[in-house]
């Protein structure tokens, strides 16, 4: 037996009344893990930082020591909890659960939450990528030196094809309006 167990129980003659004071600490001691394992199932949110199924597996293995504790879980509980914990993003899945008369099993709840997740994670994708590309577009509208159709970098002022051509231009009398803007 460790020393602080030993220390925190009184000393008695009597091996019955020893073995009562241990009873007692220890059911002292599972209410304290009863209460700490409610109020972490209670209080977890979900913050977008790994897996969402994990998450909830995580919460279902803290439900799971609460009921070999002796305390009642109700998995529509679990369910509850879970969807509780859930960021803003899931709003859409919460109204719909209330909204349904059937209730979800956990089971049910991991594989709608996984799909919602990967759907949200393709429209967070989505948006990234019209913004970069949005992000490009007014880049290359600021520097109308760019000549079309050719990469980055390429200025129609130093292209061989574009100065032959505005040459030709120049030539027979056409652009001397562009000329002088280039100028």
């Amino acid at each position: 037996m460790a020393s602080s167990i030993k220390g925190s129980i009184p000393k008695s003659e009597n091996a019955k009344q020893c073995y009562e004071a241990i009873a007692q600490r220890f059911k002292e001691f599972e209410k304290a893990v009863k209460s700490t394992l409610l109020n972490k199932l209670i209080d977890m949110k979900y913050d977008g930082q790994g897996c969402l199924k994990a998450h909830i597996l995580n919460m279902i293995d803290i439900g799971t020591k609460l009921q070999e504790l002796e305390m009642t879980v109700y998995e529509d509980m679990m369910v509850h909890f879970a969807l509780n914990s859930l960021p803003k993003d899931f709003k859409s899945l919460r109204e719909t659960y209330f909204a349904q008369k059937e209730l979800w099993t956990l089971n049910d709840l991991i594989i709608i939450c996984v799909q919602q997740e990967h759907n949200i994670i393709r429209e967070i994708g989505a948006k990234m990528v019209n913004m970069v590309q949005t992000k490009q577009k007014k880049e290359n509208r600021n520097n109308t030196m760019i000549a079309k159709g050719k990469k980055p970098g390429h200025m129609k002022k130093e292209c061989i094809k574009y100065k032959n051509w505005l040459d030709k231009q120049k030539t027979k009398g056409i652009h001397k309006e562009e000329t002088a803007k280039q100028g």
